[in-house]
């Protein structure tokens, strides 16, 4: 089966890169109580606390963010499977029409033959048998009625009903 075709979406973000980066970034930022306050230093540190929580925020988002991409690859993968299912199913199912179509067809043309068995069970000992349309019956010599056909061999029985198509040997 070809894969299905892939939806360009363009660059995507390396979110390793972003959390990498934001870790740095607090790295930094709590080192900034270290920097001398000047005049109302309670609130930038206040500011800076308040910076912190949000890029804190940020990062549980982005992990979020990441943990959603993955489920949805996860997703994307199920329905490929399902879609690899779908399609073997189809060929079972396809399999099987074909087997249903040869078992009709063996049924239809036993039936088509039925009339021909039916009169010649019921045919009377020097009566004249009836062959199916396309049997010649001079080669090989073939039963003319019921009484020539009570007196051949066992063998001959299993080549003449081959000929006429009355088994599968």
């Amino acid at each position: 089966m070809a894969a299905p075709p892939a939806q360009n979406f363009g660059p995507q973000p390396n979110f390793n890169n972003i959390m990498q980066n934001l870790n740095a970034v607090m790295n930094e930022v709590t080192l900034i109580p270290n920097i001398p306050l000047v005049g109302q230093g309670n609130v930038i540190i206040q500011l800076l606390q308040q910076l912190q929580l949000e890029v804190q925020n940020i990062q549980r988002g982005l992990q979020n963010v990441q943990r959603d991409v993955q489920n949805v690859q996860q997703d994307l993968q199920n329905v490929q499977r399902d879609v690899q299912n779908v399609q073997q199913d189809l060929q079972n199912v396809q399999q099987d029409l074909q087997n249903v179509q040869r078992h009709v067809q063996g049924i239809v043309r036993e039936q088509s033959l039925l009339p021909t068995k039916l009169f010649n069970s019921g045919a009377r000992e020097h009566e004249p048998l009836v062959y199916p349309p396309g049997v010649g019956v001079a080669h090989p010599p073939l039963p003319l009625n019921r009484r020539e056909l009570a007196q051949m061999t066992a063998k001959v029985t299993v080549i003449v009903a081959s000929k006429i198509i009355l088994t599968d040997g």
